[in-house]
């Protein structure tokens, strides 16, 4: 299995992370475009945190997805719920989420599985990117 990292795509916010901010960032990442088709395939994310002053991102919390798009995994409630515990305190920092999705030899999304049990190989991604 193929994987293809997409991002940072920056969250805007302030103060905390809402669902507000996700459709921006839904319109950010563009409707019929490559990257938002692939965003919809299995795989694994990645909230980062870029400190003021900083020129990168700093990862916080990795996650995967095998029943559903990466980009919903990654942005349901529980997650914001989770992110903003991470951004408590950081009033100055920006968020970046990183997508790794499944693909296929062609470049393309991979579908979602329909299997009761988990992908091994994003499981093992998840655990590497962890690691």
């Amino acid at each position: 299995m193929k994987f293809e990292i997409i991002g940072p795509f920056e969250v805007a916010f302030e103060n905390i992370i809402k669902q507000d901010n996700i459709k921006q960032l839904r319109a950010l990442i563009g409707l019929g475009t490559s990257e938002a088709a692939l965003l919809g395939a299995p795989g694994c994310y990645i909230f980062a945190i870029k400190p003021s002053g900083s020129r990168r991102y700093i990862p916080w919390y990795v996650g995967k997805s095998e029943k559903q798009s990466i980009f919903l995994e990654a942005t349901n409630k529980s997650h914001l719920q989770i992110y903003n515990e991470i951004l408590d305190g950081k009033t100055k920092a920006k968020v970046g989420l990183y997508f790794v999705p499944a693909i296929t030899q062609n470049k393309k999304p991979r579908k979602i599985s329909k299997a009761k049990l988990g992908d091994a190989r994003i499981a093992f991604l998840e655990e590497w990117l962890i690691a």
